[in-house]
């Protein structure tokens, strides 16, 4: 496993015949697989099929047992659960969450992030007080404010309605201008303009 936060050079996610075990169980196999270009990326898998497994991987949160995966780049990662603070307002979670350094490398407001995807006008409402969908559209936002060059999304809309999901998806289609987001799914509908290559776990 490497991971290279440097900043030198093109973005990338290359694995090669990557495996992990839990209590001698294979949870993957033999995965590989080589994003180097901005886009949408689609892991697929039913319940329990190593998807998110994988992402901890790339984002060095776990080790695989087995061949490799390489990375260069800043990630920032979309956990299935918001995991935001609960009595901290949505926008300031978004701050709060990227932390200053985040603020130096990009301009991005992160009360327009949160108007992008329908929170205009809930952006100083409490965490504690919004809805599992207004809450992962928040997270998404802070994972963006993070000014990532590989964004990560583990079930991204799994708490969204349709007509959020496809404000939260445009967003994403954005960012897969110039980064590489990698979006693990079992296989709902996700409303991106174009994704860029598929793996099936």
């Amino acid at each position: 496993m490497k991971n290279n936060e440097s900043h030198t050079g093109r973005p990338f996610v290359k694995a090669g015949a990557a495996g992990k075990s839990f209590d001698g169980e294979k949870v993957l196999e033999g995965i590989t697989f080589d994003f180097g270009e901005p886009g949408i990326y689609i892991v697929e898998g039913s319940s329990g099929s190593g998807k998110t497994t994988l992402l901890r991987i790339i984002a060095g949160l776990e080790h695989c047992d087995e061949g490799s995966v390489e990375t260069n780049g800043k990630i920032g990662f979309v956990f299935q659960e918001p995991r935001l603070f609960e009595n901290v307002s949505l926008l300031d979670n978004v701050k709060l969450a990227a932390g200053r350094k985040a603020q130096e490398v990009q301009n991005t407001d992160p009360a327009e992030l949160l108007a992008a995807v329908g929170l205009s006008g809930s952006v100083e409402k409490l965490a504690r007080e919004s809805s599992g969908g207004m809450q992962q559209r928040a997270a998404i936002c802070r994972a963006l404010y993070f000014a990532p060059d590989i964004l990560l999304c583990d079930e991204p809309f799994s708490a969204i309605d349709n007509a959020n999901t496809i404000l939260a998806a445009g967003l994403l289609d954005r960012f897969s201008e110039k980064g590489i987001c990698i979006v693990a799914t079992h296989g709902e509908s996700l409303h991106f303009a174009k994704v860029k290559a598929r793996i099936s776990l």
